[in-house]
């Protein structure tokens, strides 16, 4: 999925207007082995800024509070 993106991204010429990437926060995204967000960093080889969706991060903070209580 990654690098069929990549590709898309390549084949418009936009790589290097890439200045963040938006995405949930689920494992196959955010995983730090295998996850697309950092594969896809790896691939254009520059930083960028992580937008993790601010809906899936509050769900965490009112999981750990729930499991809490």
């Amino acid at each position: 999925m990654t690098e069929c993106a990549f590709q898309c991204i390549q084949e418009r010429e936009i790589e290097n207007k890439i200045e963040a990437v938006v995405f949930d926060t689920t494992s196959s995204n955010s995983g730090c082995w295998k996850g697309s967000v950092g594969i896809f960093k790896k691939l254009v080889d520059r930083a960028m800024l992580w937008l993790a969706c601010r809906h899936h991060i509050s769900e965490l903070h009112i999981k750990h509070a729930n499991e809490v209580v």
